[in-house]
């Protein structure tokens, strides 16, 4: 397949573009359980910016590779808590704020979804400095 298509396969529709029969520039897939994603492909999967948007209601917007979060982006939880950085392969990993809906909010370094490093933790207008190893 060539050009602007549509493809229904098992249960998820995609729209969008394609090339040598993939998906390849920019096009919207649904899945069955409400999950949708909007952005780039590039041989058949997600790659460069994006939305995705989960069924019960959790959505990534930034930059994917490989089918994978990666890059920068927001990560806002169903239950609204926001993690706004660096990613790799899924995971928080590097420079970020994750922010709580009580107000509470870290600034800091995160390695594969931990927090390390230095960090900032701003609880009530408290501001500490902490280490994490």
């Amino acid at each position: 397949m060539e050009g602007y298509g549509k493809l229904v396969q098992n249960g998820s529709i995609y729209e969008g573009d394609f090339k040598d029969n993939k998906q390849e520039g920019e096009g919207k897939e649904i899945w069955p359980d409400g999950a949708k994603f909007e952005g780039h492909y590039e041989k058949g999967v997600k790659c460069g910016k994006g939305k995705f948007t989960w069924g019960e209601g959790t959505t990534y917007t930034g930059e994917f590779a490989n089918n994978h979060i990666n890059g920068y982006g927001i990560y806002i939880f169903s239950d609204n808590r926001k993690y706004e950085g660096e990613w790799k392969d899924n995971k928080m990993d590097g420079k970020g704020k994750f922010e709580w809906p009580d107000g509470r909010v870290y600034e800091g370094e995160n390695k594969m979804d931990k927090k390390e490093g230095y960090g900032l933790k701003d609880v009530k207008n408290i501001i500490y400095l902490i280490i994490f190893f």
